[in-house]
């Protein structure tokens, strides 16, 4: 139930932010269409901005949902401000480039100035009537629902601060009933503990209750199941919270796996439409890139080839997401037989931790310092971004004998798609230690989002042509 409430909940602050959107345009239109004493150029019938109004309205909607403005997390009734004015920058860049590549000329500038100026406004007033709304739902108790808790403990009290924070949700806090009769009688989050579980029979027969919550340990689970039966049988909706293992830093679901309810939680975060969408742009991006740069790469290839022995690119096997092994891609920037020198210069390494570099490394090639400080070595890896087994953005992919040595929580990095590059690349490389290099790409992990990936990619040239930290 609280499932279903939630994906209405957020199908109708889609149309409201939809039909927000729609009104802004409509109301820019109308404004520059009216106002006489100014020189703006007079639009063409409304008629020819149907198509228009569409695409804006799915556009704008599209990006409210990558930026996460439908997450109950965030608070569904409202919208943060930077997130409407990141969705309005990208909105305006992408609706230009869309009318450029398509030679949309008649298009009245001026109506779009005034539709990201009113846009904002009438999100944030849809918004708000969809929170008064709610809460006359509620007040009248259409579509409430009364909830029991069992159970006096922190779980208790955290799902009942949770339904008093979200009464958006239309749940409504009935009374607790306790596992220990010394607590009969007290006030716990503005509701009455009227008594202990045993009295469930009595109080289900008599009073309005819709759903019953066990907020109970685990090791009383058993005892618990006579009620569970209870509720089932009598026809209430019985939730059980799961007092097993809180993860630090993975989202925790339920969900049936071959038929058999299991507690499942993931190292990163599933929002399955984003990391389809930050697929495409692997790919998209990445083809684009490859054929952009193909003079350069046809030119360094030759360059390499001929002012050292050895072929042209280096391959090496790398581990990629959660320890895959696979071949990684990179322009050969070291003399023939530079792996089997390795092992006589460990004595010279700069970096601590298990990664292995040096600054004055002998084994570079002149033309490959060159390469290297501007990160041109790294082209090939966009075979590795279309193949699947990079990303554009993510944790840079270790060798193997360095990531053997990486232990305990600090493997969490495998969890998610190793990348070109990464808040690594982009806050100081080589200059950073290994504890700091690890802490980004764990930051990157737990924060990750479609916006983080696209700062990254906007902030990874300005880092290459600076060469800070390149070696």
């Amino acid at each position: 139930m609280y499932r279903a409430k939630r994906r209405i909940l957020k199908i109708r602050l889609i149309l409201f932010d939809m039909a927000a959107v729609g009104i802004s345009f409509c109301l820019s239109y109308w404004l520059v269409k009216s106002l006489k004493y100014l020189p703006f150029q007079k639009p063409a019938p409304l008629r020819y901005y149907y198509e228009i109004i569409i695409l804006i309205v799915l556009l704008w909607s599209v990006l409210l949902y990558i930026h996460n403005a439908y997450s109950h997390r965030k608070g569904l009734s409202t919208l943060n401000i930077w997130t409407i004015i990141k969705v309005n920058i990208w909105g305006s860049l992408i609706l230009s480039l869309i009318l450029f590549i398509f030679k949309i000329q008649w298009v009245n500038r001026s109506i779009i100035g005034f539709f990201v100026i009113l846009s904002p406004l009438f999100l944030f007033t849809g918004r708000r009537l969809h929170s008064r709304w709610v809460a006359h739902q509620v007040m009248n108790g259409e579509s409430l629902r009364e909830v029991l808790i069992i159970g006096t403990g922190e779980q208790a009290k955290r799902i009942a601060k949770e339904i008093g924070l979200h009464p958006e949700f239309g749940f409504r806090i009935k009374c607790f009933l306790s596992l220990d009769p010394s607590e009969v009688g007290r006030s716990l989050c503005g509701s009455n503990v009227i008594g202990t579980v045993d009295r469930l029979p009595d109080v289900l027969s008599t009073e309005t209750v819709d759903e019953v919550v066990f907020a109970i340990p685990l090791n009383i689970f058993e005892g618990m199941k006579v009620y569970l039966l209870l509720c089932d049988q009598m026809g209430i909706s019985g939730r059980v919270i799961l007092d097993l293992y809180e993860p630090a830093h993975s989202d925790a679901h339920v969900e049936k796996f071959f038929g058999l309810p299991t507690f499942y939680f993931s190292t990163i975060p599933v929002r399955l439409f984003n990391l389809y969408v930050k697929r495409f742009v692997d790919i998209s991006v990445g083809s684009a890139l490859f054929i952009i740069l193909l003079p350069l790469i046809t030119i360094l290839a030759i360059v390499i080839k001929l002012t050292s022995k050895g072929t042209v690119l280096f391959r090496q096997a790398r581990v990629g997401l959660n320890g895959r092994r696979f071949t990684l891609y990179k322009f050969r920037t070291m003399i023939e037989g530079a792996e089997e020198l390795r092992d006589k210069l460990l004595d010279q390494n700069e970096m601590d931790g298990p990664v292995f570099k040096i600054k004055e490394d002998p084994r570079i090639t002149t033309i490959g310092r060159f390469i290297r400080r501007f990160s041109l070595d790294e082209i090939p890896q966009l075979i590795n971004v279309i193949r699947g087994d990079m990303s554009l953005v993510g944790p840079r992919p270790l060798p193997m004998f360095e990531a053997a040595n990486i232990n305990g929580f600090e493997r969490r990095r495998f969890s998610m798609k190793p990348g070109i590059t990464c808040l690594w690349q982009i806050k100081g490389r080589n200059l950073l230690n290994f504890k700091e290099w690890m802490s980004l790409d764990l930051e990157y992990i737990d924060q990750w989002s479609l916006w983080l990936d696209t700062k990254i990619l906007l902030k990874t040239l300005p880092a290459i042509l600076a060469g800070r930290g390149a070696y």
